[in-house]
């Protein structure tokens, strides 16, 4: 199967054995002329079965991760970054959240939707792409988007960054560029070559000097949605 998707902008053409991925990016196929071109095969998904925890996954799976991967391979030479994070979108800003799996960033992103309703757009649960360009920094939906499916094919620009920890209580505070660029670089997709690894740290760099970044310690309670957005918004509760 080939098709044309566009992802952060980019339209790509992409060859894929099985129909799984056609129908989880359906709301990503557009674009006339491809950048470039991604080809699955399925020594490749074979590949992908060797890593630690892939191996009770159907070859129909494994595929999508394959394509995820090689895509973030090319996206790097033209400013775009995956970050592993869950970002939604309030006042025409995107809010991206960061964390170790399991520490609570879907529970904080239901605190944001519970808090704002419908003036709040999960723009994707799992694996947004970030496009960064002198003018701007944008945050862009994609298939890849968690358990919870939640994402958004569209783009916003970025509000700010924080770092989610647990504590009893709700507390703030801004970390500095230097901090923020080991954080972020945890938390991103990172290339098979040297030169692409340089690149990634080049725009994680750019990202940090340009994005607020926070550190949020915090609870389950609705005060902790409160909280985090009053920071980043820069108001005081």
């Amino acid at each position: 199967m080939t098709n044309n998707y566009e992802f952060a902008g980019k339209c790509v053409e992409i060859t894929h054995i099985y129909p799984e991925f056609a129908i989880m990016a359906k709301d990503y196929v557009g674009g006339t002329k491809p950048e470039f071109s991604i080809a699955v095969t399925q020594a490749d998904i074979d590949r992908e079965r060797l890593q630690e925890d892939a191996q009770y996954d159907t070859d129909s799976y494994l595929e999508t991760l394959v394509i995820y991967r090689k895509l973030c391979e090319q996206l790097v030479e033209k400013d775009v970054l995956l970050i592993h994070g869950a970002a939604i979108a309030v006042d025409g800003k995107v809010y991206l959240f960061t964390a170790p799996s399991g520490t609570g960033k879907t529970t904080h992103i239901k605190l944001w939707k519970k808090k704002f309703g419908d003036q709040a757009i999960i723009v994707n649960g799992d694996k947004p792409l970030l496009t960064i360009t002198p003018e701007e920094i944008r945050v862009w939906g994609t298939p890849w988007d968690g358990k919870e499916h939640w994402s958004t094919n569209m783009n916003v620009p970025i509000g700010g960054i924080c770092q989610i920890g647990r504590a009893k209580e709700n507390t703030i505070t801004r970390i500095d560029p230097g901090e923020a660029l080991q954080r972020l670089f945890t938390q991103t997709y990172r290339p098979t070559t040297p030169e692409k690894m340089q690149k990634t740290v080049q725009l994680l760099t750019q990202i940090v000097a340009r994005v607020p970044f926070w550190e949020l310690n915090c609870n389950m309670t609705d005060e902790a949605a409160e909280v985090s957005y009053a920071a980043m918004k820069g108001e005081t509760l």
